[in-house]
């Protein structure tokens, strides 16, 4: 319960936050306008890092970035932290995710009408078009050219490219198409936040499931993909929706989600692989055999299913790199390790796995008496957080190729990992929503590119 003092400085923290935010959002560059106007260039090059004379719109451009842009994020960030502690606390899920979805949307409005861009246009929007000028016509496009041999087919057995021609169908292929395309992205993302908040709730209080579904909000790869219509979003809702469902051993729904993060695109497979798992794991932890059968076939069906549209992507030459003689996947450890060994998050994730393990058997040793399936059972929920990241690691090291936005869906992940085992050795616990918060501001801190290096 808050006290009145309490109350006040997170409403304080609120008015602050939301005036500083929307004062730099709609005056920031008329104050650097302003400061160039005077001729103040010293004052410039403080703000902007310069240290040589710039155009206005370059000045503009490098005080966003450097300076007002995350200054601005860490605002809106604190904002949106006061209010949740004022009115989302303990309140039903539905609501915190609306409030997510508010706060993309009142602080991203910028972007509604924001085009595809990058192999987005080259990839899955060069047939969703076709799907859409071609009347859906699915059997003609199986016999269209792959893409590398330039042609439109290249998703051609997943459900992204159907997605968006329905949305241009029902919408048309204009500004109002952008606009939908984005809502729903920031509806995805609030969803995903909102089930991530729902999985730490089975393991932690209110305040610190609150605390950990913003830091993962304000994480700026998070942050950069809310704003992209891509496949990596939509992928990461059925994925997350499915490990909630496996952390609450409901194998069934798991399987359907596991499937349906697979079949927006095909590197999710490591979700099926974890239902796998894990069903395996009931298996021998579960003392009723109806359930033993029930898990057996539900975590062995997403498995039979991937691999079969796999072998039919194959046999369509969906990416047309049969022709080319290459393949998308290669030998264990001879695809992307050498790119994800530079990965900050691959030595996080090992350390965090090491310690997970240790922590694991020191429990076990003090409950000595316990069953093993009673204890196994006890972690299951985060076992299966574990699994489902190793699964991602698992997986691309047979991929040929990984960008890092395909890092988004082992965000959530990766974070409750690394989580677990800190907030293990806090003493005293009532220091853990403050080493949650220092964190929630230094990654807001970094949306604008702090922690990474400029290109030449």
């Amino acid at each position: 319960m808050q006290t009145k003092k309490q109350k006040g400085i997170l409403c304080v923290i609120l008015i602050l936050g939301a005036g500083l935010f929307f004062l730099i959002k709609w005056q920031g560059p008329a104050f650097i306008k302003s400061i160039d106007d005077q001729g103040k260039t010293e004052l410039l090059s403080a703000i902007t890092g310069c240290q040589r004379e710039k155009s206005l719109d370059d000045y503009v451009i490098t005080a966003e970035e450097r300076l007002l842009g995350p200054l601005a994020m860490v605002a809106s960030g604190f904002a949106f932290l006061a209010f949740t502690f004022l009115f989302l606390k303990d309140k039903p899920a539905r609501y915190f995710g609306l409030s997510v979805f508010g706060y993309l949307l009142l602080t991203r409005t910028e972007i509604l009408t924001l085009p595809p861009y990058g192999d987005a246009v080259t990839g899955p929007f060069v047939e969703a078009i076709w799907l859409f000028r071609n009347s859906f016509d699915y059997i003609g496009l199986s016999k269209e050219p792959a893409a590398l041999l330039g042609g439109p087919k290249i998703y051609f057995l997943t459900i992204f490219p159907g997605y968006q021609a329905l949305l241009m169908k029902l919408i048309g292929p204009g500004k109002d198409f952008l606009i939908v395309n984005h809502l729903l992205v920031f509806a995805f993302g609030a969803t995903v936040v909102t089930f991530f908040k729902k999985t730490l709730r089975k393991l932690f209080n209110e305040e610190i499931a609150l605390l950990a579904s913003i830091l993962f909000l304000a994480i700026p790869l998070f942050q950069n993909q809310v704003e992209a219509i891509n496949m990596e979003m939509p992928a990461l809702l059925f994925g997350m929706i499915c490990i909630y469902f496996l952390a609450d051993k409901n194998i069934r729904m798991a399987a359907l989600f596991a499937v349906l993060a697979f079949m927006v695109k095909s590197y999710a497979i490591f979700f099926c692989f974890t239902v796998f798992v894990m069903s395996m794991m009931l298996v021998l932890i579960e003392d009723e055999r109806r359930k033993k059968v029930q898990a057996a076939i539900w975590g062995v069906a997403p498995l039979v299913f991937t691999l079969g549209v796999s072998l039919l992507s194959t046999r369509l030459e969906t990416y047309g790199m049969v022709d080319q003689g290459e393949r998308t996947l290669v030998g264990l450890c001879q695809g992307c390790w050498w790119m994800v060994k530079f990965f900050v998050i691959t030595y996080l994730y090992l350390a965090s796995l090491g310690i997970f393990v240790i922590i694991l058997i020191r429990e076990k040793l003090k409950q000595k008496s316990e069953r093993l399936s009673s204890f196994i059972g006890r972690y299951f929920a985060p076992i299966t957080f574990f699994v489902a990241v190793t699964a991602w690691f698992f997986v691309f090291t047979f991929s040929y190729n990984i960008l890092y936005r395909y890092v988004l869906v082992l965000l959530p992940f990766a974070l409750f990992c690394g989580f677990f085992v800190v907030q293990y050795f806090i003493r005293p616990k009532k220091a853990l929503p403050w080493v949650l918060v220092g964190f929630i501001g230094f990654s807001f801190m970094c949306s604008y590119g702090l922690m990474c290096k400029p290109y030449d």
